[in-house]
């Protein structure tokens, strides 16, 4: 078997050589660029796993005039889904998938999801995944 050093979920072999990954990484540290998303999350998101600019997470939240506009960069072979919690948020928090995720629409390289019947305390939160 193969040695995965800092425990991420992607082997030494792959961080080395990028044959997973598509980037070389550091096997001994989980977070090789220090960002706060582990190496394999950033795999997972399509960010690189080197530039601690590189983030997966909402870039604008745009009020309008019945609710807010979400938006974030999204990447090629991921899908996106958004999940919403209404009222203060704590540990306990639990999210639900929005009512209606036809909504969230990809256009160009940004991912959108307005939402019209959001309340004035609402949280949101991204998942992402990595499709074949």
């Amino acid at each position: 078997g193969q040695g995965d050093s800092d425990g991420d979920g992607i082997g030494d072999a792959e961080e080395l050589t990028s044959l997973v990954t598509g980037q070389i990484s550091d096997p001994s540290r989980s977070d090789t660029d220090g960002d706060g998303g582990d190496d394999f999350q950033e795999w997972v998101a399509g960010t690189d796993a080197n530039a601690a600019a590189s983030v997966f997470e909402v870039a604008e939240f745009l009020p309008m005039t019945n609710g807010f506009n979400l938006q974030w960069q999204v990447m090629s072979g991921r899908e996106y889904r958004v999940f919403y919690a209404d009222g203060n948020y704590s540990n306990a928090t639990i999210f639900a998938e929005v009512p209606d995720p036809s909504n969230v629409v990809i256009q160009g390289g940004t991912g959108l999801y307005p939402d019209t019947n959001s309340p004035s305390s609402r949280q949101y939160r991204l998942g992402v995944r990595k499709v074949p």
